[in-house]
């Protein structure tokens, strides 16, 4: 293999790493809701897409190529806001969501 297929092959499985997390995520409130649905216990994830926050603000992302590429790529052209995550969260602790267990919600403006 010779240097640049090993280099590929290194961003190849660095850009599963992602995907492979957000399916643990998936299976684990899959499986938990599946465990403690008969205690009438709903278990939820959200998934998050660019958000600000304190510690986007601290690594110096805000106003960087990163936090634009994100922006450039997210249909509602914007980072999310705490706010828009709590909402999320808000939702799915209330009474209205009382049927919706083991589901993985993504609140990130559209960006997939």
């Amino acid at each position: 293999m010779d240097r640049i297929q090993f280099e590929q092959h290194v961003a190849d499985a660095l850009a599963s790493i992602p995907r492979r997390f957000r399916d643990a995520v998936d299976n684990l409130t899959i499986s938990l809701a599946r465990e403690l649905a008969p205690r009438r216990i709903r278990v939820n994830a959200i998934a998050p897409g660019g958000t600000r926050s304190e510690g986007v603000e601290t690594a110096g992302m805000i106003g960087s190529d990163m936090e634009r590429q994100i922006v450039a790529n997210t249909p509602f052209g914007r980072l999310g806001e705490p706010e828009d995550i709590a909402l999320a969260a808000v939702f799915l602790a209330s009474e209205q969501s009382r049927w919706i267990t083991g589901e993985t919600i993504r609140v990130a403006g559209g960006l997939r």
